[in-house]
């Protein structure tokens, strides 16, 4: 999913540089950067993609796998949450990016949303990170870390749309609310040429397909 997700980044138009997972050290051991990082102006995107459905146990509302779902969550927030803040490790950008936190925009992307309330991701993050609710620190992890479903991704990204212009939007709605593309307008146009000639290309073939059946008789 990593390289779906950069790419789509890289090709919404967006952001003047990205870049891929990168390897630092850090503490005399090796780590590494999210996923993907991007600059949109002086702020900087992070993005940690994580392979992750709902268990079948929440659709049979099995309080385990509820539990399991929120610290999966949670374990990845903490992670994102600890590269924002060793970012000067790792940058990677060749133009000037902000210093300042509050110019940095963290998304952890799951394959599926569970719909599980947001506020209960953060608060077990909280309670890993050792951040007490109401905290400026808290404050800052639930309107900068972002949870996003692969579709929000896409479409956000397909439609030429900012990832932080869309965080900025929710946060003056409900920062623990759930969807980015509510607001998005239907008639938006895609941006994306890879989808642009692959939906050219499935048109004409199914064109091609109609005129085999009309002169075959098989449609009128």
């Amino acid at each position: 999913m990593e390289r779906c997700v950069f790419r789509l980044i890289k090709e919404s138009g967006v952001y003047q540089e990205v870049f891929p997972e990168r390897e630092y050290s850090f503490c005399g051991s090796k780590s590494f950067s999210p996923d993907v990082l991007a600059r949109q102006g002086k702020s900087v995107l992070f993005v940690n993609s994580k392979s992750t459905v709902p268990k079948i146990g929440i659709r049979l509302f099995d309080l385990q796998s509820y539990e399991d779902n929120i610290h999966i969550v949670a374990e990845n927030i903490n992670k994102l949450y600890k590269q924002m803040h060793r970012f000067e490790q790792y940058n990677p950008f060749l133009d000037d990016t902000s210093s300042e936190v509050n110019d940095f925009w963290g998304i952890v992307i799951v394959l599926e949303d569970a719909y599980i309330r947001r506020v209960l991701y953060y608060e077990e993050a909280g309670r890993l990170l050792k951040i007490k609710e109401k905290s400026d620190e808290w404050e800052w992890m639930i309107t900068h870390i972002k949870v996003m479903s692969l579709y929000e991704i896409e479409r956000l990204c397909l439609y030429g749309k900012s990832i932080i212009d869309a965080c900025g939007i929710l946060n003056k709605d409900d920062p623990l609310g759930f969807s980015f593309v509510n607001g998005m307008s239907n008639d938006s146009n895609y941006i994306n040429g890879d989808y642009n000639a692959f939906c050219e290309r499935v048109d004409n073939e199914a064109m091609c397909i109609i005129k085999e059946m009309l002169n075959a008789g098989l449609l009128q």
